[in-house]
């Protein structure tokens, strides 16, 4: 029940009602000892009844009135009349980022410099040893003068409400029970990390994880584990579409859910956020590659691959806005290496079958040869009797990687990854075997078939992802959208994929005549497909064709 405007509590003179959720209601107020406004929130009449929650908060407040940071709001006092428990809490005026974000996207620029501001405070605290728990847009203001204020620090371990579940998911109240201990739930349900939704401890990489998540919000104009909107009612109608399912690729692990506009559940974001990824390409197309970094870093499920710290974050946001505008590439000392492979990337017949799509450039572009060397760890794989004719390496969309496919230490094929700035390959753990290296769109993913399956793994590395069962493949090609489109074995039609996993659907069909359709490629619209067609046991009888 709301406080009427002109109440007294102790020394403060109730005001306006400024919010409310499942940690209280909020006030302003006037002090009417020192003459200023604060701000005023009435713990929950549950909380207030119980004696060993109020203590437990007591001493939770005593330590979150020692933060003393420009960035963080500061709690002043912790009081009690005519029943009332209630804390004494600065008065931030201006926006939440959440009414910000209801506009739309947040400029760039204006997005990084509220990120820094929060990572700062989550520095500060940590240093403290408080932990947010509950970092969301709407627990962070933006003053007028644009200073970036985080509010109630720690107190989604100082409360101990009892659990909410349904309204808006990405402005819930916290869920909390018990805090202290393991097992338990606490925190808004679409900034939580895989380890708050299971119930286990946390730490300071919590907060990172939902700075990542606020972050990705700010750009975007949508929460990082919300079903896009814009994508519900087509992919509703690809499900509609669908007949009964033919015989081809196995899907595997989760399947192509219809999704409908109905709004999000709690229920469904936790599921989101433990088993999915969030829409990378719904990211700014000109957001500089050290931010899809962050993002990345900060949104890791496994959190022992998480930035470790708010520090990390903010180091990583000055050193992407210090970095110098893409000029020519310097040339590097070459290192003494074993083997040196000589690498000159040319269109050949793909050029051809394409020229009469294109119009000529005004200019001829300039052919570039690229020499390479390997680590003496690996051995190129052009061409064994094993995987024979199949493609060996994959140039980024941006060229600033290069994907191929060598013998690793342990005899069998594995992917390996160069920055093209840099001398350096990574092997990436989990890809034995892997042949077909092909990039997604935005050149943050590498796509493979491996032991028969189609995977896919980060460029920053992790874990490999298995999308579905292929069992002889004959190429693949990533598309806008998140679609795959691959050749299952050297007898079949194509099939098309969901980047995310689930059941493939067959999208070509043979004709009279015809043995196989493979080696897809996407055009740069990343819509019209070229695509070989075989039509005969000869490889010589082939004819390209495009969708």
């Amino acid at each position: 029940m709301s406080i009427p405007k002109g109440t007294r509590l102790g020394a403060y003179e109730i005001g306006a009602l400024i919010g409310a959720g499942g940690m209280g209601e909020v006030y302003r107020a006037h002090d009417t000892k020192l003459e200023r406004d604060v701000a005023i929130k009435v713990l929950p009449e549950a909380f207030a009844r119980d004696p060993e929650r109020v203590a437990r908060f007591k001493r939770e407040a005593k330590l979150l009135a020692s933060l003393n940071h420009p960035n963080i709001a500061a709690i002043y006092d912790l009081e009690e009349d005519k029943g009332r428990h209630f804390l004494v809490m600065e008065l931030v005026e201006g926006e939440t980022l959440a009414d910000h974000v209801r506009r739309g996207p947040v400029e760039m620029a204006d997005a990084l410099r509220i990120a820094s501001q929060i990572a700062e405070a989550l520095e500060h605290a940590h240093e403290k040893t408080v932990i947010h728990r509950d970092l969301k847009p709407a627990n962070v203001k933006v003053t007028p003068e644009g200073k970036v204020k985080v509010l109630d620090f720690g107190l989604a371990k100082a409360f101990a409400a009892a659990p909410e579940i349904g309204g808006d998911p990405g402005n819930s109240p916290t869920l909390s029970a018990m805090p202290t201990l393991p097992g338990v739930i606490l925190g808004t349900a679409a900034y939580m990390s895989p380890e708050q939704a299971r119930g286990k401890t946390v730490d300071r990489r919590t907060d990172v994880w939902a700075l990542g998540c606020v972050l990705f919000e700010l750009l975007t104009g949508q929460g990082a584990f919300h079903r896009p909107p814009s994508r519900n009612q087509s992919r509703a109608r690809q499900q509609a579409d669908m007949s009964a399912p033919a015989k081809g690729p196995l899907p595997h692990g989760r399947g192509s859910d219809v999704q409908t506009d109905e709004p999000d559940t709690v229920q469904e974001i936790i599921a989101r956020i433990l088993q999915a990824e969030p829409d990378w390409s719904a990211l700014p197309a000109n957001m500089p590659h050290g931010i899809r970094v962050l993002l990345r870093r900060c949104l890791e499920k496994d959190r022992t691959r998480r930035y470790h710290a708010a520090a990390d974050v903010l180091i990583q946001i000055e050193e992407t806005n210090a970095a110098p505008a893409p000029g020519p590439a310097r040339r590097k000392p070459r290192p003494f290496w074993q083997w040196i492979v000589v690498m000159a990337f040319a269109v050949g017949a793909l050029a051809i079958g394409v020229s009469s799509l294109r119009k000529p450039s005004a200019v001829p572009l300039p052919v570039t040869h690229v020499v390479m060397a390997t680590p003496t760890a690996s051995q190129l794989l052009l061409s064994t009797t094993a995987i024979s004719s199949r493609p060996m390496m994959a140039l980024s969309p941006d060229g600033s990687h290069l994907a191929y496919i060598a013998r690793g230490t342990a005899g069998s094929p594995q992917l390996f990854v160069r920055a093209m700035d840099t001398p350096d390959d990574r092997p990436m753990a989990g890809t034995d075997l892997a042949v077909d290296p092909f990039f997604s769109p935005d050149g943050q993913w590498i796509a493979f078939f491996s032991g028969g399956t189609l995977k896919k793994i980060s460029i920053n590395g992790g874990p490999a992802l298995t999308l579905c069962n292929v069992n002889d493949p004959r190429g693949a090609t990533w598309g806008a959208h998140d679609t795959i489109i691959f050749s299952p074995n050297q007898s079949d039609g194509l099939w098309q994929v969901s980047a995310n996993g689930g059941q493939p659907k067959k999208i070509t069909s043979l004709k009279s005549g015809e043995q196989s359709h493979r080696w897809p490629q996407f055009l740069p619209d990343g819509k019209n497909l070229l695509f070989t067609s075989l039509t005969s046991s000869l490889p010589d009888n082939a004819t390209m064709m495009w969708l």
